[in-house]
């Protein structure tokens, strides 16, 4: 991709992320990291439209990154996150007086650091067989993005929400280490219009998932920086069966 039309795919993704509404060329303009004219931008807009990345939900809008564009970003984040070998807030955990007190702890800060909803997918060990349980955390933030505004999308995603079983199942299959999946590459009936950022964690007596569920528009970085430290910190100290 030629350099100009990174600059503004990436303040297209920037400004779409912020405000969830269609970036205009007047509002690149105004961009301090931009000196191109607006024409010169329309005419770099149409090029990324023609190339898959952006698209025009209505004549008079302007464009919003497709999921093809938003993988891309999130997988770039990803490859840099894992290139820094340090982790932020690893010494903000608490003692515990035992794993569900901090299950649920885990996936409330989850939330609130991201201001989305989360999930944990916890192993426990019970006499002389293996269960895991989930848990969910502020399924009230997802209702408060513009994106689930509507009574019918509101009704899918709670629906989905209740079938705790069935939700397990997909979460389970989420593959180790720490992953973004984007719309449909969910694989979960009734959250295509989500993105889902998870991470494995080592447990005892197995591995287990932390992540967030929250719109495909939502802060990456942020979300990306938020799982991958409390990931990394939840395996030492289930390493060390420390709570």
């Amino acid at each position: 991709m030629k350099e100009r039309n990174k600059l503004i795919l990436d303040e297209i993704l920037r400004l779409y992320i912020k405000t969830g509404n269609p970036v205009s060329s007047r509002m690149i303009a105004k961009s301090q990291d931009i000196s191109l004219s607006p024409a010169s931008i329309r005419n770099i807009m149409a090029d990324l439209e023609e190339s898959g990345y952006v698209h025009q939900p209505h004549t008079s809008a302007g464009r919003i990154p497709t999921k093809e564009a938003l993988k891309i970003y999130a997988s770039h984040i990803i490859h840099e996150k894992n290139k820094n070998k340090t982790f932020q807030g690893t010494n903000l955990f608490p003692t515990f007086s035992d794993y569900d007190d901090m299950i649920e702890y885990i996936s409330t800060s989850l939330s609130e650091q991201t201001g989305q909803s989360s999930f944990v997918i916890f192993p426990k060990e019970k006499k002389q067989y293996n269960t895991t349980k989930l848990f969910l955390g502020s399924f009230s933030n997802l209702l408060k993005q513009p994106e689930f505004e509507s009574v019918e999308k509101i009704k899918k995603i709670f629906t989905v929400f209740e079938k705790k079983e069935h939700l397990l199942k997909k979460f389970n299959n989420l593959g180790k280490g720490l992953h973004v999946h984007i719309g449909e590459d969910n694989q979960i009936s009734g959250l295509e219009d989500c993105a889902l950022v998870s991470s494995s964690y080592e447990g005892f007596p197995a591995h287990g998932f932390i992540g967030i569920i929250g719109p495909t528009r939502m802060n990456y970085s942020e979300v990306i920086e938020a799982v991958r430290s409390t990931a990394h910190t939840l395996t030492k100290k289930m390493g060390n069966h420390y709570v």
